[in-house]
């Protein structure tokens, strides 16, 4: 059956209207200012985007309308007869893309032709965006596909299916947290937020929570900066191996510091201990401090850290947003 959908406006240029369009359907365009709803134009797709009729037909209208944006919201070249689909072009006679992958020699193992490593139900690949894939049981994230895309993404191979079969787990990840040389979660390791790609605390914030939801664990560490400043310069993370889902290790504030230039203990100040709660947890567990359970729960910790740290603050990240306790 096909779908009918009608874009109604009186006030934008008929080239800047928002287009819904899928496949399979007949997109009705209304006429620039028409009060009237007189409809503009009529196109009929084949699956891939060829149009079934002429693209310039109109019906009960006396003034040309010629919107280059059809199938899916592209733009239809009249020179090639192909859509621009921003990284690459489709044919939508054959249903192919004709560009080569702007990093197909990086991926060897992939298509030069292929779209969303395969997987264009769960992925959008406008420019390419890049993806990094974690293996739970060595702790281990390494990037697999790298573009000029705003954000990042972490996935994991799907079983019993062909090599590129990639499931999304977290998307949207803000550049500079995941680090393009790999990052091992069963060891201490850091986000720097220094320079000029450094990423947001509040970024961050979001990225350890989808994180310690995805692997189902407690994450925590320490936010650290330059000794006598307020400023956060580095988020540890503390080995997750050790972690549970209502329990997180957070390693010694250090660990993840020792490989840097002239690193000593004098040269950084300790400025919050977190960890993360998990979504899954209700309410009355998620929003507020453990007392009991490993070493006196949250509290327990707190009393044990203040002792060494006076002027640490504690931190809990979880939804609907962090809090202090």
């Amino acid at each position: 059956m096909t779908n009918t959908i009608v874009t109604h406006t009186t006030t934008y240029n008929l080239l800047d209207l928002p287009q819904q369009e899928t496949v399979g359907s007949t997109i009705v365009i209304d006429r620039k200012y028409a009060s009237d709803g007189t409809v503009m134009q009529v196109n009929h797709y084949y699956p891939y985007g060829g149009l079934m009729t002429d693209p310039r037909h109109t019906i009960a209208s006396s003034v040309a309308s010629d919107s280059r944006y059809r199938f899916t919201g592209k733009e239809l070249s009249e020179e090639s007869g192909e859509y621009d689909f921003g990284a690459r072009y489709l044919d939508p006679i054959p249903g192919r893309f004709t560009t080569l992958d702007p990093l197909a020699e990086k991926y060897y193992n992939l298509s030069p032709y292929t779209y969303c490593i395969r997987n264009p139900i769960r992925l959008v690949d406008p420019n390419g965006m890049d993806i990094y894939l974690y293996d739970k049981k060595t702790g281990q994230l390494d990037l697999y596909k790298t573009t000029g895309d705003e954000f990042d993404q972490i996935g994991k191979l799907k079983r019993n299916r062909k090599k590129g079969d990639i499931r999304i787990m977290i998307n949207n990840i803000e550049k500079g947290i995941l680090d393009p040389d790999g990052m091992n979660f069963h060891s201490d390791t850091r986000i720097d937020l220094t320079g000029i790609n450094g990423p947001s605390l509040a970024a961050v914030e979001d990225f350890l929570l989808d994180f310690s939801n995805m692997i189902d664990t407690e994450v925590g560490g320490y936010y650290v900066s330059e000794a006598g400043q307020t400023d956060v310069r580095y988020v540890t993370i503390g080995n997750v191996s050790k972690n549970t889902s209502n329990n997180a290790v957070p390693g010694s504030p250090y660990n993840a510091l020792f490989d840097l230039p002239g690193f000593s203990v004098e040269k950084y100040d300790i400025l919050v201990n977190y960890h993360t709660h998990l979504s899954r947890f209700s309410d009355s567990d998620r929003l507020r401090p453990s007392s009991l359970g490993i070493g006196g729960g949250d509290i327990g910790f707190k009393d044990r850290q203040q002792s060494r740290y006076p002027s640490m603050q504690f931190l809990i990240i979880t939804n609907p947003e962090p809090f202090y306790y």
